[in-house]
């Protein structure tokens, strides 16, 4: 789950800095679908599994 998100934070930061591609629809899709699992609230068990 850190490797991912991991990627939306750089993703996102990409994109930021490329404002002409935030209205893409495949876009704004993913980041929407990204957004929903970085909200996810998962928890860490002690073998650092989720």
């Amino acid at each position: 789950m850190g490797i991912i998100l991991d990627a939306l934070e750089r993703l996102e930061t990409f994109v930021q800095a490329q404002p002409e591609n935030t209205e893409h629809p495949q876009v704004r899709s993913a980041l929407e679908t990204a957004r929903l699992i970085e909200a996810q609230d998962v928890e860490v068990d002690a073998h650092g599994e989720i």
